[in-house]
């Protein structure tokens, strides 16, 4: 059916839901029968109980554990938007692909976060109506559900990044990455790194310096309603229309890539571009894009 190495560092908390529903999928035939099953199953806990009330509020009332439901791609009627139905129906249309088993993994682990960008995208859809445009928020949403990823590291790091420091980011802060964290949340991007390159660049928001393990005690130790709750109130403090993400080679991560020890892996500039090239290139497609 396909082929996923579950031992790649970025998939470590995709691991344990990724193998069960992947056998299950093989085993009926079928994606969506194969996560609804999933989500009925002993072998799942979405532990709710472990979120705030007003958080845990954005979550599908009638889904399975607080899920929504998933089902075939045939019952997403063709005059409506994809976003718009399951807002509307707390069900995913589901495809039998990779992308679409990526999507339905990250709704497994990052439920508030998903819901919160389902009701945004609808609402965005609801508000523009037929217009030709997707408009700023949306395309900035849509990005975020395909390409994201959240980082909590601390400030000197993130500045770092901001300025395409590579070398002080990746190189000289090497040490400083053993208490970084970095949740993939994109679906396109875990299918790309699916078959890894090193030009894969995830589009990061910064959550905080908050150490791994902060707050865990509240959460009983469920570090992914950790992130998720925390990558939901990060959502609310940021203007999405204004795109804040910062550009993140994935495999430049330190762990992430075994050519990455070298220091010559930073000094690539196709990849790891310095901020004037960058903008200049990013003024280049501007103008392609004029009519």
């Amino acid at each position: 059916m396909f082929d996923i190495d579950w031992q790649r560092p970025w998939l470590s908390g995709f691991k344990l839901h990724g193998q069960a529903i992947a056998k299950l999928w093989q085993d009926l035939g079928s994606l969506p029968l194969a996560l609804n099953q999933y989500a009925q199953s002993g072998l799942f806990s979405l532990d709710v109980d472990v979120r705030a009330d007003e958080e845990r509020q954005i979550l599908p009332v009638d889904g399975l554990q607080g899920l929504p439901r998933f089902v075939s791609q045939a019952h997403l009627p063709a005059e409506m938007a994809y976003e718009s139905f399951i807002c509307d129906t707390h069900c995913v249309p589901t495809r039998e692909n990779v992308h679409d088993f990526f999507n339905a993994l990250c709704w497994f682990r990052y439920p508030l976060t998903k819901a919160y960008l389902n009701a945004q995208q609808a609402r965005a859809i609801e508000q523009l109506g037929s217009a030709p445009s997707r408009g700023s928020l949306r395309d900035a949403l849509t990005l975020l559900d395909e390409n994201a990823c959240f980082i909590w590291c601390d400030e000197q790091m993130w500045c770092a990044l901001r300025r395409h420091d590579w070398l002080s980011a990746f190189w000289d802060q090497r040490a400083q990455w053993q208490g970084v964290r970095v949740e993939l949340f994109g679906h396109a991007l875990l299918e790309k790194l699916c078959n890894p390159y090193k030009a894969i660049t995830a589009h990061a928001l910064l959550v905080g310096p908050a150490p791994i393990n902060e707050g865990l005690d509240d959460l009983k130790g469920n570090l992914d309603a950790w992130s998720d709750t925390l990558m939901l109130r990060t959502l609310g403090t940021v203007n999405l229309s204004d795109k804040p993400f910062q550009a993140l080679p994935v495999l430049g991560v330190p762990g992430w890539s075994m050519q990455n020890t070298q220091l010559s892996f930073y000094q690539d500039e196709k990849v790891f571009r310095p901020m004037k090239l960058d903008a200049l290139n990013e003024g280049r497609e501007k103008r392609r894009a004029r009519p």
